[in-house]
């Protein structure tokens, strides 16, 4: 079995943070998408949970 040799170089995510990236670059492009879905997840489950708290505390 031939062994691919796969070139690292540095592409930015659709928020611009740079990240290392091996080979092609099609990918990466989808773990950067996939990644800003699960951060936008979380920031609302954050906001939202957030929100139940302030109620019930009034």
């Amino acid at each position: 079995m031939q062994e691919l040799q796969q070139q690292a170089y540095v592409c930015k995510t659709s928020a611009g943070r740079p990240v290392i990236c091996f080979g092609m670059s099609l990918p990466v492009r989808n773990w950067a998408n996939s990644e800003l879905n699960v951060l936008q997840l979380l920031l609302r489950r954050w906001y939202l949970s957030g929100l139940e708290t302030n109620n019930k505390r009034g």
